[in-house]
């Protein structure tokens, strides 16, 4: 029985001479009789304070220690201001009533496996550990504590009717804060904490009774922040909060009460956040953050009710954005956003957008490879203004609608021919803006494919004709028929060639009348020629005169070379210009 101290009904002062020698020896106190009827192993919180206390001389050999074991604390134990200079430990005690340690300094202090009905320990100093695994509370108030080492709550228990379950906020740990399996009825508040180590939430449980389920606002975590599979009622929000390495959200799930399942603007985060198979029931909000690696969100579920689902406009990440195998519900807004890798959206399940079928706004975006692939639903795609490096995509994955307007881009890949690629420009119905047709034009001469940039700026006149008036639109079908707005040339030849063939073979059989004797020698094909090319004078529109039905044929072969002509001089010189 090394270790262990049996007390039955004792005077108090001999009660104390005894404990206070356990305390110095370190021994575990447990006032239980063993091996008698006698079972009674309450302690009152007037001894208990006592003990503590106690400024004991250690034996010899011996770390004095206060060790209660099982014991009930009748009582309130209050500890308000102590300084208390043995370490303190309490292994599956049940308190009676609150336990009171607000501005008290400790060496250490467990509470494991023990029942705490009310924990108040605000301004709290402990030197080393404080240690709550396993621990049922009611309430905890941790406001302003510092820990000098871990603090543990290891599948602990708390539980409020109203207000915080656990609020520690401006808590400083200068280790890690470890609470897996940790369960929160009424919410955990951490604004403004310091965590010297990792913050490790893994497998919690956490729902709010008032506000969100988690209040990590302005939260300090020099390692990684880890809140893996774990189930958040109510919500959590991460204003302005500081994660030194990874930020971890892998399997879970968080509902919102409010507006956002997540809300972590101005977040930063030194490594990556990832979030693979996350399910955000309100949605994400991580405007102007700033994340150090990649935002992964693979097979996450990410649901708005058509409103913003993915909100990370202003934000700046230094990897890859990926969205595989995501179930949407509402848009991905990274407007103003700087992505260094890639921004991902293959996979996808998409539920309808909002009135403008946008799903994923890259508007004004500066990003380095922009990847579309297949997805079930409508996939609309907001490029304007963006800066992009490469596109990836393919026909068949093509979003149903793409704003492309004053779009830049280095590379397109496939490299389709530019009648497919004139397809994926005509996604955007909503812009009649000329800048895609010259940045995909570029995009082919760049490549050395004149031919390809001249269809495409063939088919940007096109577009553009649509908006004139009445009689400008008569005067574009003329020059893109004739010469298709210049980058045609050939054309031109072939309708030169056309109209002086038709008239020569006409005046060939219907020769005109001499002018006098004196006139050359008739030839059908200088005639037309000289009828049809208003800047050529070959003496033989002069030298003969047609008649009856031959003259209304030379009218209309001198109008007919005027317009040809005229198309032919403006078209060709605004577009070779250009090119």
């Amino acid at each position: 029985m090394t270790g262990v101290i049996e007390l039955g009904t004792r005077s108090e002062q001999r009660l104390v001479r005894t404990l206070t020698d356990r305390v110095r020896r370190g021994h575990v106190i447990d006032t239980r009789h063993v091996g008698s009827s006698n079972t009674d192993n309450r302690l009152s919180a007037d001894v208990v304070k006592r003990l503590a206390l106690t400024d004991v001389v250690a034996a010899p050999g011996c770390v004095p220690a206060l060790i209660l074991s099982g014991v009930v604390i009748t009582g309130s134990l209050d500890l308000r201001d102590a300084n208390c200079p043995v370490p303190l430990s309490f292994e599956n005690c049940v308190f009676e009533k609150r336990l009171d340690l607000d501005f008290a300094r400790l060496a250490s202090l467990s509470l494991r496996g023990s029942t705490v009905p009310s924990l108040s320990a605000r301004g709290l100093d402990v030197l080393a550990d404080l240690s709550c695994s396993e621990v049922q509370f009611g309430t905890v108030d941790l406001f302003g504590a510092r820990i000098g080492g871990q603090l543990w709550l290891t599948r602990a228990r708390t539980k409020a009717a109203h207000g915080w379950a656990f609020s520690a906020p401006s808590l400083e740990v200068r280790g890690g804060l470890y609470a897996q399996g940790f369960v929160a009825d009424g919410g955990v508040n951490l604004w403004g904490a310091h965590i010297g180590a990792s913050l490790e939430l893994r497998r919690v449980t956490l729902t709010a009774t008032d506000g969100v389920a988690l209040r990590m606002s302005n939260v300090t975590v020099a390692l990684d922040c880890d809140v893996s599979a774990s189930t958040v009622r109510g919500g959590a929000t991460m204003f302005g909060a500081r994660v030194g390495g990874q930020l971890w959200l892998t399997e879970t799930h968080a509902e919102a009460t409010d507006e956002w399942a997540l809300s972590a603007p101005n977040v930063n985060v030194g490594g990556g956040l990832y979030a693979h198979g996350f399910v955000a029931e309100g949605g994400v909000n991580l405007w102007g953050s700033r994340i150090g690696e990649s935002v992964e969100l693979t097979n996450a579920g990410l649901s708005a009710g058509g409103r913003v689902a993915l909100r990370g406009g202003r934000s700046v990440v230094s990897g890859d954005v990926v969205l595989d195998g995501a179930v949407i519900d509402g848009v991905i807004d990274f407007t103003g956003a700087e992505i260094t890798g890639r921004f991902t959206i293959t996979e996808c399940v998409l539920e309808p957008a909002g009135d403008d079928d946008i799903t994923a706004n890259l508007s004004d975006a500066k990003v380095g490879t922009v990847e579309l692939g297949a997805c079930r639903g409508d996939l609309g795609v907001d490029l304007r203004r963006s800066s992009v490096v490469s596109i990836l995509d393919t026909p068949g994955a093509w979003p149903k609608v793409a704003r492309l307007g004053q779009l830049r881009y280095e590379s397109l890949s496939p490299f389709l021919p530019a009648q497919e690629r004139l397809a994926w420009l005509r996604r955007d119905s909503a812009s009649d803006h000329p800048q895609p047709y010259e940045q995909l034009a570029a995009h082919y001469r760049r490549a050395g494919l004149v031919r390809d940039a001249r269809t495409v700026l063939l088919a940007k006149e096109r577009a553009r004709r649509r908006r004139l008036r009445p009689l400008a639109r008569v005067w574009g079908h003329v020059q893109d028929v004739i010469v298709g707005y210049g980058y045609r040339p050939g054309r031109a030849l072939a309708w030169l060639a056309s109209l002086v063939a038709v008239v020569a073979v006409y005046f060939a059989y219907r020769n005109p009348l001499p002018v006098d004797e004196v006139s050359p020698s008739f030839n059908s094909v200088v005639y037309a020629l000289d009828l049809v090319l208003p800047i050529l004078d070959l003496r033989q529109e002069k030298a003969y005169v047609a008649h009856g039905a031959g003259l209304l044929v030379s009218w209309v072969a001198v109008l007919a070379g005027w317009v040809l002509a005229s198309a032919v001089v403006a078209a060709i010189t605004r577009a070779v210009s250009r090119d």
